[in-house]
This record gives C-alpha cells, structure tokens and sequence, in this order.
C-alpha cells in the first residue's frame, strides 16, 4: 500500500509538472504576443516635425568645421547640424550651379 501511494505521488508530480511547463510556456508565448500588439502603445515613438521656411526667414552659413548653420532672420536662433549634412547641402547646391552654368 506504500508503495502504491508513492508511486501514485511520482505520477501525479510528473503530470503537475508537466502541466505547468505547458502553462509556463504558453504563458510566455501569450504576453510576447500581446506585447508585440501594443508595442506602439506601450513605447512612444518620438516623431520629428518638418518645418518648412522660406529663404526670406533665414540666412545659412557653413562654419570652419564644416558644419551647416542656419539662422532666423526673426528671431536670431540658429541651428548648427552636422559637418555631413553641411558637406551634402553644398554638394547639392554645387551639382546645381555646376548643371545650370554648363554650356
């Protein structure tokens, strides 16, 4: 009769085992897909706005680093980017000037 309740007690801890690995893994799986779902909600997503100026609002400047530097005719705040955006704008502007004054 001892026997047989610890034999029972293995089978019954093996299968309660196994239930909850099941569940365990299951568990895991639903709330990465839930997670998945709401990802937008749950972290923001920092979105930059496009402001568009006319050349009458601002002056533009490259400085000796390189780097691109816009000013408000306005207001006197200026922006300073990158020494590559600076080098890609001239570039630009460059391509053009070099197209429009080719014979």
């Amino acid at each position: 009769m001892k026997l047989e309740f610890k034999e029972t007690f293995a089978t019954i801890k093996r299968i309660i085992n196994h239930v909850l690995f099941v569940v365990a893994v299951a568990g895991g799986i639903t709330v990465g897909f839930l997670v998945g779902i709401n990802y937008n909600k749950i972290v923001p997503n920092p979105k930059t706005k496009t402001k568009y100026v006319n050349k009458k609002e601002v002056n533009i400047a490259i400085d000796e680093g390189n780097r691109l530097i816009l000013i408000d005719n306005f207001s006197g705040d200026y922006v300073i980017y990158s020494d590559s955006v600076g080098k890609s704008i001239f570039n630009s502007y460059a391509n053009q000037i070099m197209t429009k004054n080719e014979p």
